[in-house]
């Protein structure tokens, strides 16, 4: 294994940690993935393939940074820690794909994904060879509350949640983040406070940037709080427009009329967040019928999960299940 680490603890108040890794063994890399990238404690976590794998590794205080490469991952991230429910998790997809599942997952934007804060377990998985850049942090350092996560921009539910031949660098809004951030993994850093303080700053920065542009707060209103209806009640197959609407005390016109506004449709973000949770429960629940899945996500039939799944993911329930 061949390890190059720069550590700066002698730094009052600051603590920086730059480590290179090639060539890991297997319990190598299940204790860096628990101990600096999840944080998970004892967990189940392995990488497969990890005689290829490649990692960069960056802790700077409440901020982490690290690029990983590997022939394949099988990861759970239980967030059973108190300090777990408070970190932000970024995904930037260089190369391959994986998938992230979990209720607090939204796939933002081509080639990311972010895990928002709270205590639901997350999954990372990849059956063939990946490049990957995670950005972490802890939200109270960055000056943000739980409010500022709320819901995702609509635009995110205007994309497609998984775009296995498109990556971060393909797309405006994200990729710059993604350079900036590879760049810094790949500068020797200093070791003052002087250059760590910046640098913290800077990350501090990012992820409000972030964090603003893909959860956005001046949406209207009735947005967010008819993502969170659809989140709530998607297991109901025959939940209407209407009745959505008279939870939200507003009339059906009233609610269509904000939706065209947002480019979006009630039917489509239930069927999008529908096959969100039967993908999920496709991967991390193998002992569920394909009709049991349908039922539980929502779906009034196989024959109709199977048509979202397709249109969505441009594959059948039963491709996904057996891919992963």
């Amino acid at each position: 294994m061949d390890t190059n680490t720069a550590d700066s603890g002698s730094t009052e108040g600051f603590g920086l940690q730059v480590r290179r890794m090639r060539g890991l063994d297997q319990a190598s890399a299940d204790a860096l993935l628990r101990a600096e990238i999840l944080q998970t404690g004892c967990s189940r976590l392995s990488l497969k393939g990890i005689d290829s794998a490649v990692t960069t590794l960056a802790r700077l205080r409440h901020y982490m940074i690290a690029r990983v490469s590997a022939r394949s991952i099988d990861a759970l991230w239980p967030r059973d820690r108190l300090a777990s429910k408070y970190r932000c998790m970024y995904v930037f997809i260089n190369r391959g794909d994986i998938t992230v599942t979990g209720s607090t997952t939204s796939h933002v934007d081509t080639g990311v994904c972010v895990v928002r804060p709270g205590s639901t377990a997350v999954g990372l998985s990849a059956t063939e060879a990946f490049d990957v850049l995670v950005f972490s942090f802890d939200y109270r350092d960055a000056g943000l509350t739980d409010a500022d996560f709320r819901s995702p921009s609509i635009e995110a539910h205007r994309r497609s949640p998984r775009s296995p031949t498109s990556t971060v660098r393909e797309n405006t809004l994200h990729g710059p983040f993604f350079l900036f951030l590879a760049a810094l993994l790949d500068t020797t850093p200093d070791h003052d406070e002087d250059t760590v303080g910046p640098t913290v700053q800077i990350l501090r920065s990012i992820a409000h940037t972030l964090t603003s542009q893909d959860f956005p707060q001046n949406e209207d209103p009735l947005i967010g709080a008819l993502v969170d209806v659809v989140e709530r009640r998607l297991g109901e197959p025959h939940l209407t427009v209407g009745e959505i609407a008279r939870e939200l005390g507003v009339t059906r016109r009233t609610l269509e009329r904000v939706c065209s506004s947002a480019g979006v449709t009630v039917g489509a973000l239930l069927m999008r967040a529908r096959a969100t949770r039967a993908k999920e429960m496709l991967v991390g629940a193998s002992d569920l019928s394909m009709a049991e899945i349908a039922e539980s996500a929502g779906f009034g039939s196989v024959d109709s999960m199977r048509y979202a799944m397709k249109r969505l993911y441009g594959s059948t329930p039963s491709r996904i299940r057996n891919e992963c």
